[in-house]
């Protein structure tokens, strides 16, 4: 009698099953980048806008961005135990410090709702993390920069801000004192990135181009919370003008920016889903803490109002990219993304690279193809950026002939976008 069987499942390239739990899980795991910390960033910001006039919906924004830290604080914990090469990598970019930034905007809005065990220990956690990662993130700086390197900035504001929200709640004058340098610091650290920005990032950027104008707003809302809990306690009483006048100079500044990345949407839409988006909704809401902040301390009211309005800019915003986020993440919880070959990486390669020959064939370009030259540097970019997005590594000669070769094993993170 014959036997029956059915042929055994085959395993994907993780060496799971698919549709098996564990592979589920380990897939999402690794699908998770480090930039993935601005969704905490960009939901505690939103909860933080919305707290005095929607409480309802700023609650639910809050313990979304506490559910994304806590899944974030697991995966990050499994990476120190299973994946120690890629943590090493990570944790030297400037995209790990949106984990130190993220922390503080979370505790400051737990600070918000009375929280404040919570929020103080959030506080001590971001302090450790950012003293832990300045230097590797210094030490491996590249120029010229992308809009995520500003979270130098943002990482380091954020801690003043959070610390002068508890300095109130504790009547602890030393956190008021602390949160100066830090201010003074995140402008310090603001003014080393701002000089290495790559400008064509706001019209290439994939969303974390809004963080250079979202580190001036944090900026403001740092020296705004400082003016706020120096008058409640009773510090720096004659420096009261310097401060004041210093938190509307910054909230200026950061207005100067809204044009430029307005303007950069405009002209080159970027309408599909990437986690850099997380870092559009961050500034945004950043833009109306600030101005809350700002109109309090000045009595400037049309600073206040603006606030209000803009909140609803980023609410919707993060609404937006929220549905994105679950679009793109649903199939890996379902079991339906299969995970990409090398070899399927190369084929969609090479017929990315056929399509680009037959498009040069119509406009009586006979010469292009691989090993061909490739004179309209357009041309190149995109192949470049094909050959980088597969793994695949390559060569441009001086006169632009492309010479690819397959360097072995795919390697960096693969982002939920």
């Amino acid at each position: 009698m014959a036997c029956q069987c059915s042929e055994p499942e085959p395993e994907w390239p993780d060496g799971t099953f698919p549709g098996s739990t564990g592979s589920r899980v380990k897939r999402l795991l690794n699908m998770i980048p480090a930039a993935s910390w601005t969704v905490v960033m960009g939901s505690g910001i939103v909860s933080i806008d919305l707290y005095s006039g929607q409480p309802v919906l700023s609650a639910i924004m809050l313990w979304f961005a506490a559910g994304v830290w806590l899944l974030l604080a697991v995966v990050l914990g499994a990476r120190l135990a299973d994946q120690r090469d890629r943590f090493a990598l990570e944790v030297s970019s400037p995209a790990s410090l949106t984990g130190v930034a993220g922390t503080a905007v979370l505790g400051t809005r737990l600070a918000m709702q009375d929280y404040h065990v919570a929020a103080a220990a959030l506080l001590a956690v971001s302090g450790l993390g950012w003293a832990l990662l300045l230097m590797p993130v210094l030490r491996h700086w590249k120029t010229p920069t992308a809009g995520i390197t500003f979270v130098l900035c943002v990482a380091t504001e954020g801690l003043a801000v959070l610390g002068a929200t508890l300095a109130i709640t504790y009547r602890a004058g030393w956190l008021v004192s602390a949160a100066v340098p830090a201010l003074v610091l995140g402008l310090a650290f603001y003014v080393f990135t701002a000089a290495r920005f790559d400008l064509r990032e706001l019209l290439t950027g994939q969303g974390d181009q809004w963080v250079a104008g979202g580190a001036l707003a944090i900026s403001a809302l740092a020296a705004g919370k400082i003016t706020e809990a120096a008058g409640a306690l009773g510090q720096f009483s004659e420096q009261h003008q310097v401060l004041t006048a210093s938190t509307l100079v910054l909230w200026c500044l950061a207005m100067v920016w809204l044009f430029p990345l307005v303007t950069g949407e405009v002209l080159r839409p970027r309408l599909s889903y990437d986690v850099r988006r997380w870092a559009t909704v961050f500034p945004l809401g950043m833009y109306a803490a600030c101005s809350f902040a700002t109109g309090q301390v000045t009595g400037i009211t049309g600073i206040a109002e603006f606030g209000h309005v803009w909140t609803w800019v980023a609410f919707t915003v993060s609404l937006l990219v929220l549905a994105g986020l679950f679009r793109h993440s649903w199939p890996v919880l379902r079991g339906r993304h299969r995970p990409a070959t090398e070899d399927g990486r190369r084929s969609r390669l090479l017929g990315s690279m056929a399509g680009l020959g037959r498009g040069a064939a119509a406009r009586g370009e006979r010469n292009f193809g691989v090993g061909a030259t490739i004179r309209r540097p357009a041309l190149r970019d995109v192949l470049m950026r094909l050959l980088v997005s597969t793994g695949a590594t390559g060569a441009l000669n001086r006169t632009g002939s492309v010479r690819p070769s397959w360097g072995g094993p795919l390697r960096g993170p693969i982002g939920l976008g």
